[in-house]
């Protein structure tokens, strides 16, 4: 019992500021500390204060999003990463086969870009949890680099916007 209650007391003097946490809720922070109590999270809230990270500390999770400390299957991650301005086709609910399969190849180029050196610009949380932030490699500004290798679209807000990107993938009137 001494062990469990020096290690809660332990984790809890790690929990910084709001600000230092640059963004992290409430579910990242309980998350992490699980985590740390239960020995599997050795990196602590460092994570959430670096900004430059080898791309072996990084978990593809689709086209255009990224986890950082997660576990061996790519769940419960610490912090999940989404490009900012960036649409890639879905590949966890695509609207046809042709979006899931564009979907898959804008994962496997969103993976082969996440090599070395990876430098997260973090902007915010977005309503679903996620830090949005710009994602830098030695190659450039990834989502650009995506949009321009035409596996992404930029994204925009509303649903004229997301209907015109989903006829992009699927054909107009194939959805």
């Amino acid at each position: 019992m001494k062990f469990a209650v020096s290690a809660v007391l332990a984790c809890l003097a790690t929990i910084p500021s709001p600000a230092q946490a640059q963004g992290m809720d409430a579910q990242q922070a309980l998350r992490l500390f699980m985590q740390v109590a239960q020995g599997r999270q050795a990196i602590g809230l460092s994570v959430l204060q670096r900004d430059v990270f080898d791309a072996s500390e990084l978990s593809v999770i689709d086209g255009d999003t990224f986890g950082i400390g997660c576990d061996a299957r790519g769940k419960n991650c610490v912090e999940k990463i989404r490009l900012k301005d960036v649409d890639t086709p879905e590949t966890h609910d695509p609207k046809c086969g042709p979006e899931y399969q564009a979907g898959l190849k804008a994962k496997a180029r969103f993976a082969s870009l996440l090599r070395g050196s990876v430098r997260i610009e973090r902007l915010g949380p977005d309503p679903h949890r996620r830090t949005l932030a710009r994602v830098y490699v030695a190659g450039g500004e990834v989502g650009e680099i995506m949009i321009r290798e035409g596996v992404a679209l930029p994204w925009r807000p509303g649903g004229r916007a997301k209907a015109e990107r989903i006829a992009h993938w699927c054909g107009p009137g194939n959805w």
